[in-house]
Parts: C-alpha cells; structure tokens; sequence
C-alpha cells in the first residue's frame, strides 16, 4: 500500500491544510489507479468503497433519467470524487463519474479511513473538516444555480419533472433548498 506522489508539489493546497505529517500518512494509504477515457470510474447508483482525488485527466459527472442525462459539470486534478456516499451511510453514488480523457486517481479506500478514525485521528479530522467544506461549497454551487434558473421556472419545472429527474428524493431536496412547495 502506499505511493510515491509529491503531494506538496501536486496537490499544494491540501498539503499545505494538512501538515507534513499528515499527508505522509495519506499518501501511505492511497492507491494509484488508471482509467482509460470513456470508463466510468463511478456509476450512478452504484455502491462506491473509496475516496477518490483526481491525480491527471477530466472527469464528467452526471446524473440520468432514463434516457436523459444531465451533465453536472466537469472535474480534474485535484478534485475529489465519492466522499458523498461514504457520508450519507448507504454507500450509493449520488452521480455517473466517468474519464473524458486518459485519467488517473489517488484511491483512499473508506475501510482504511475507518481505521484512520483510531490509529490518526488528527489526520482523519482533518479530512472530515476538508469534505465538510467541499460539500459545503458544492451545495452553495447549486443554490447560486437555482437562484439563476429563478424560483419560479424552478417550481415548475420540478412540479412538471421537466427535467426528468427520477429520484423523488433529489426532487424533495430541491423543493426544501429553495423553499418551493408545489
């Protein structure tokens, strides 16, 4: 287990949060992985057993509805993937992660964060706090987007489903992000 990655040179913002000592002990427990373009590294509703930080490429994410797929964005180096399924319990992918280009990942599997919790718990706070804001700073991504599409072309579209969107919980969490009932 364990790489021989410069996390200071290629991942400079996380070193430097995490101290020296700590991205050693991280840099132990990740595990390289290539993926060819257009493999899908996570797939929607998939159980997903890693945290996954961009090392090279571009990845799209999106979510579909039967034959309909909504592209979320794109993701490259530095950025992480899979830390939602670890931290809503149930493990599922929320979207389609998949290599525009060849790619690579640092892998962190969620059963060696598990044991980070005991054996570096400083470490494992400090991820903590770290996808905390991530997530943080995505959902505020998308409430700026909401506001933009404006509330009402939102509540209609979500009182429609114009957007195909499949999962009635992912409808419920828009409605109460924005406040909307239709």
């Amino acid at each position: 287990m364990g790489i021989n990655i410069d996390f200071e040179y290629e991942f400079p913002d996380l070193a430097h949060f995490l101290g020296r000592e700590n991205t050693a002990e991280l840099s132990h427990l990740m595990q390289l992985r290539e993926i060819p373009a257009g493999m899908t590294l996570i797939d929607e509703g998939a159980t997903v057993d890693a945290f996954m930080l961009i090392f090279s490429g571009e990845f799209n994410v999106e979510v579909s509805n039967r034959d309909k797929s909504l592209l979320l964005g794109q993701l490259g180096k530095g950025k992480w993937v899979g830390e939602v399924s670890y931290f809503t319990g149930d493990g599922l992918s929320t979207a389609k992660v998949y290599a525009v280009v060849d790619s690579s990942v640092l892998e962190l599997k969620h059963a060696d964060f598990v044991m980070t919790q005991t054996r570096h718990p400083m470490l494992a706070s400090m991820l903590i706090q770290h996808f905390g804001e991530l997530m943080a700073k995505r959902l505020r991504n998308s409430n700026q987007a909401f506001e933009q599409i404006g509330e009402q072309k939102l509540a209609l579209m979500l009182a429609s489903n114009e957007a195909g969107i499949k999962d009635n919980w992912l409808i419920a969490m828009l409605k109460k992000l924005t406040g909307i009932e239709v």
